[in-house]
């Protein structure tokens, strides 16, 4: 296990780069004024799924281009709430099941074919807590819901009976730690893990009944901090490897790469001083790792070197999203006010294009074959192909 820093880094090159935007071809402007937009999610089998603020739900088929459906979640809960708290986009692997957290605590499965409600049941409320966040396995069967606020606890359910499997709390690890959940990002592909962290320390437990398996620990941080933990800060993200065999978790002290069988730390990367460090990508073929954040640039390592292959100027505007092309040649990187496309392999900035004020942040279609931008000269929301 090693330990790497930014004094390998290689400069990006930002030589002349292309507008991206003239790459894009609109398909369809979408009627949705932008003080109702809520949130776009496209899905695996070829949907795009709109959600307005009165909770309705579009399904439109962007592969074939014709409207397939709506439905309307929450519809049986105390309306004083407001609707929708968190709508989480991918219930499973086929893209055919979507999952949404009501601000009344009921949590809410929904079949995408016919639109039909598979399953809806009530989480029980925190103290502190203001909402419920689901993050639902590829199966669809299971539910791990984080509680917004300051939730002390997350929860490990039956996505469709209903039946709470476990709760997950910082007791049930035996260990002196702060008792709020920060990041619960779900279950491993194969099902069998669930990954919890209470503020900088992260813990494996079984799917299938709750119990903790092991808890994930920088033996070097321990003269440093006098106590075993993960991170020196709090963890932000946590993400599985497709094969279930790793975990990636990201704090302010960088990224680290866990086995999830023994719970050995196999590597560290981190660029100097960092604070605030959120977005966190792995390439399709995870050989490329990519953080970013408050620092307002992209960090690129390779994940079996663990050579540090180029980091990005300034983008002046804080880092919300990292986003792998399928080939894992490419990466876009989303700020509030601009969208780049630089070369994985040698940082070369490809092209960009503006993002308009206040917009949230593009969807992008899971072939990189479309985009969703929001277009302020007709003030309507647009669906591109993304031409290569």
């Amino acid at each position: 296990m090693a330990c790497f820093h930014g004094s390998f880094s290689v400069k990006a090159q930002t030589s002349r780069s292309i507008d991206l935007k003239k790459r894009f071809k609109l398909v369809e402007l979408f009627e949705i004024p932008k003080s109702q937009f809520y949130q776009v999610t496209f899905t695996n089998n070829g949907q795009l799924l709109w959600t307005t603020r009165n909770r309705k739900t579009r399904i439109w088929n962007y592969r074939v281009g014709n409207f397939q459906g709506e439905f309307t979640p929450c519809r049986g809960g105390d309306d004083s709430f407001g609707g929708i708290e968190n709508f989480y986009a991918i219930a499973n692997d086929n893209g055919d099941r979507v999952g949404v957290g009501c601000r009344d605590f009921f949590f809410e499965l929904w079949n995408l074919v016919d639109g039909t409600r598979l399953s809806r049941f009530k989480v029980a409320k925190d103290k502190y807590a203001k909402g419920i966040f689901p993050y639902i396995h590829g199966d669809g069967r299971r539910v791990l819901f984080k509680f917004t606020g300051i939730g002390e606890y997350a929860e490990l359910w039956d996505a469709v009976n209903g039946k709470k499997i476990a709760t997950l709390t910082s007791e049930a690890t035996k260990c002196r730690c702060n008792r709020t959940v920060y990041v619960a990002n779900g279950i491993s592909p194969d099902g069998k893990t669930v990954a919890v962290s209470f503020a900088g320390k992260t813990f494996l437990f079984e799917a299938e009944t709750g119990k903790l398996l092991r808890r994930l620990v920088d033996d070097e941080l321990v003269p440093e901090t006098g106590y075993e933990t993960t991170h020196v800060g709090i963890v932000t993200t946590l993400l599985f490897s497709r094969n279930s065999e790793t975990l990636y978790t990201l704090s302010s002290d960088g990224i680290k790469i866990w086995e999830v069988q023994t719970g050995k730390l196999i590597r560290r990367f981190r660029d100097g001083p960092l604070k605030g460090i959120y977005a966190l990508a792995v390439s399709p073929d995870e050989e490329i790792i990519a953080m970013g954040g408050e620092t307002e640039r992209v960090t690129v390592w390779s994940t079996k070197t663990g050579r540090l292959l180029w980091k990005s100027p300034d983008l002046g505007k804080e880092i919300g999203i990292l986003n792998f092309s399928p080939d894992s040649q490419k990466i876009l990187v989303l700020t509030a006010t601009r969208a780049t496309l630089w070369d994985v392999k040698n940082g070369t900035l490809l092209g960009q294009f503006p993002l308009a004020a206040r917009e949230r942040f593009p969807a992008i279609s899971p072939d990189w074959h479309h985009i969703t931008l929001y277009d302020p000269k007709t003030k309507k929301i647009g669906l591109y192909e993304f031409l290569n």
